[in-house]
């Protein structure tokens, strides 16, 4: 009976050996790693055995060979590049026979191409906001070490990557994480180590793109009022949309027509945050009013795929009145704001600084923020052009006071970060969690402008009043024309505090300097 039932095996695989790629499961491995084969059906696990074709040559079971089948399962401890090839595993069940046809590929590693070509699963589309990716046939070995993951031969760290047992969830998923995902472990087997490594590619990453009507959130429809022969910034900023990449513009116009004088200048700039929100500003400057701008009419327009907002802001001077008892009134008026802005010209900072220290308000307020300030200074230039006196400074003085003696909580990067983690998108989201930009600036630095964390930094502080920014100079000789446009407009506009490194109480919290800083901490 026996010999009828090896006759019957024998004819059944001759007759379909003829078939056999047209029905066999595809498989891919490396040259040199642990691979598994697994035959499909659990309750054929005793009665299976396995053949290489096309001569039908079977496998033994002999655990000490590198090649090797037991039960429902073909070792390769490891695999080689003659293993390339057609196998087939036939069960009996019951009376019948079941035949499974597996066609395996064998890539070669090659020098300096990393894990190899192989792809087993091809993730076609992903989604935001997250998504999850889980190591090919993972469930094979029993006995591995822990799992690391690789994108395009880069070992994956920081919070974007979520790594739970086997598998890997990618979060704010973009086009940006396209590429291939690779899955390297240790397999242990019959007391030797083996090499094992999957990879699936995520093919298309699809951002979802909202578009949103625009809405301009400044200035709003109405007046102003400023003197004549005075300059003046009138800053619009509108919402755009989520992750909107089609046709958008924040302009301003005069009388309906494109700025042409050159008593005009406008600055405008797109930002996408984090949050996918993409908002645009344009800020217009009028360097000197004169009286035909009473008369024209000032419209800055939002557009994008899904319409246009407007908003008209037009210029008045200052309105005095004729009766007498006005006139008293804004003479007193005018006595006492004398009054007050001499003290609070002279003595504005010894009084905040004073109300603080005496009611001592917290600083913690409901508004999402961690840190009191991000601090930038000189820390990435080549040798040749590093100021160490600015990273001391920082790291020695600036720290001692704001943190140690005054109590504020810095970011400091490189202090504060995370090994590893990604430095773009760490600057990014912790600018966004700071209250303040601090920017130590030194004459004999000119790398400082290729500082990331500098542009999304002027980006954040022009768009939104949630950073504010406090510059910082170390020396007299810091020429603006030399500098980026948007540091140049925010040293306008706000000025720089000038550290001497010679003042006898520089160390001292209730120095001038630092009495400067703490009052812009508190504003």
């Amino acid at each position: 009976m026996e010999i009828l039932n090896r006759t019957f095996l024998f004819a059944f695989l001759l007759i379909f050996s003829t078939s056999q790629e047209l029905h066999s499961t595809k498989k891919f491995a490396r040259e040199g790693e642990a691979y598994i084969i697994k035959y499909p059906r659990k309750y054929a696990a005793n009665g299976t055995t396995w053949y290489r074709l096309p001569n039908n040559e079977s496998i033994s079971s002999d655990k000490e060979k590198r090649v090797h089948a037991f039960g429902r399962y073909l070792w390769f401890l490891p695999t080689a590049e003659n293993d390339t090839g057609l196998y087939s595993s036939v069960a009996q069940i019951n009376s019948r026979y079941n035949r499974k046809t597996v066609n395996l590929t064998i890539y070669k590693s090659l020098p300096g191409h990393c894990f190899g070509q192989p792809v087993n699963i091809g993730i076609d589309r992903a989604k935001p906001p997250t998504e999850k990716i889980v190591c090919p046939e993972i469930d094979l070995y029993r006995k591995k070490s822990r799992l690391i993951w690789y994108k395009d031969c880069k070992q994956l760290h920081g919070s974007k990557y979520l790594m739970m047992g086997d598998d890997l969830t990618i979060s704010e998923i973009n086009k940006t994480d396209e590429g291939y995902y690779t899955c390297k472990f240790t397999y242990t087997r019959n007391g030797k180590e083996y090499n094992v490594s999957r990879t699936k590619q995520i093919k298309k990453v699809i951002e979802v793109s909202l578009a949103k009507f625009p809405i301009i959130e400044t200035p709003r429809n109405g007046s102003m009022e400023v003197a004549l022969g005075a300059s003046i910034n009138i800053t619009c900023s509108a919402f755009l949309g989520y992750n909107d990449q089609s046709f958008h513009s924040v302009n301003w116009e005069i009388n309906k027509t494109h700025i042409a004088s050159s008593r005009f200048q406008q600055y405008k700039s797109i930002l996408h945050k984090p949050t996918t929100e993409t908002y645009g500003v344009s800020i217009l400057t009028i360097f000197k009013v004169n009286k035909e701008d009473y008369n024209s009419i000032f419209t800055c327009s939002a557009t994008n795929s899904k319409g246009w907002q407007e908003s008209i802001i037009t210029l008045k001077p200052p309105g005095l009145g004729h009766r007498s008892d006005i006139v008293v009134i804004f003479v007193l008026l005018g006595t006492v704001t004398g009054v007050v802005y001499i003290l609070h010209a002279f003595f504005r900072v010894d009084i905040v600084l004073l109300y603080h220290e005496i009611c001592k308000p917290s600083r913690s307020r409901d508004d999402g923020k961690v840190y009191d300030a991000y601090v930038i200074y000189p820390r990435s230039c080549p040798e040749s052009v590093r100021d160490d006196s600015a990273e001391y400074f920082v790291n020695h003085i600036l720290l001692d006071i704001l943190e140690n003696k005054c109590g504020y909580n810095l970011y400091v990067p490189g202090r504060n970060a995370i090994p590893g983690e990604d430095l773009a998108s760490s600057s990014a989201i912790n600018i966004e969690k700071s209250r303040r930009l601090i920017i130590v600036l030194t004459s004999s630095i000119t790398c400082m402008e290729s500082f990331y964390d500098q542009h999304i930094g002027f980006y954040t502080a022009l768009i939104s009043n949630t950073v504010k920014v406090i510059i910082i100079t170390m020396d007299n000789n810091i020429e603006l024309k030399e500098t980026q446009e948007s540091l140049r407009y925010i040293l306008k506009q706000k000025g720089a505090i000038k550290w001497k490194n010679n003042s006898s109480n520089k160390l001292s919290p209730k120095s001038k300097f630092w009495k400067l800083v703490r009052y812009r901490m508190l504003r």
